[in-house]
């Protein structure tokens, strides 16, 4: 770093890499190396050593998207048809799911709820980690795709 070494690795490298030396003492919780790091990188590279929370395990996301979907074709298919939504969950630093909001919703209230109470109930997380790797409060995303719905169809009239 004396000599003018970035401590995010190479352009090519780039943060994502576990082999960077601000990442291997992240990995390491070397809270005064990094310390030491910190002041030679820039604000883009710092906010890049923030993770935000992660899905545990996918079959949440297959549980939600069959409930999701139930709900969907019950009570509101004719309204409900094509695009995607996304769910931004509140995760607290212990990766419970604590609050939900969809942005885009939907464009039914009481379905978006519906979306949001499912997805607080059947998904798992892992916590946000800050620049130190430790775990804190964040904000994850799952995308939820709404098929097209064919009306002439008769499961969903």
């Amino acid at each position: 770093m004396k000599y003018g070494a970035d401590p995010s690795g190479s352009p090519c490298q780039g943060l994502s890499a576990q082999t960077s030396p601000i990442q291997l003492a992240r990995a390491l919780r070397w809270r005064e190396m990094i310390d030491a790091m910190r002041p030679h990188m820039t604000n883009a590279s710092l906010t890049a050593l923030r993770d935000p929370p992660k899905l545990r395990w996918k079959v949440g996301t297959y549980e939600l998207n069959r409930r999701i979907e139930l709900a969907r074709t019950e009570h509101y298919a004719d309204k409900l048809s094509g695009g995607v939504l996304i769910a931004r969950i509140s995760v607290d630093a212990s990766g419970n799911p604590i609050g939900c909001n969809l942005n885009p919703g939907s464009g039914s209230d009481p379905f978006d709820r519906t979306v949001c109470s499912h997805a607080l109930l059947v998904t798992k997380w892992f916590a946000a980690k800050d620049e130190y790797g430790e775990p804190v409060a964040g904000e994850g995303s799952i995308r939820i795709l709404m098929p097209k719905v064919n009306t002439q169809d008769t499961k969903y009239q």
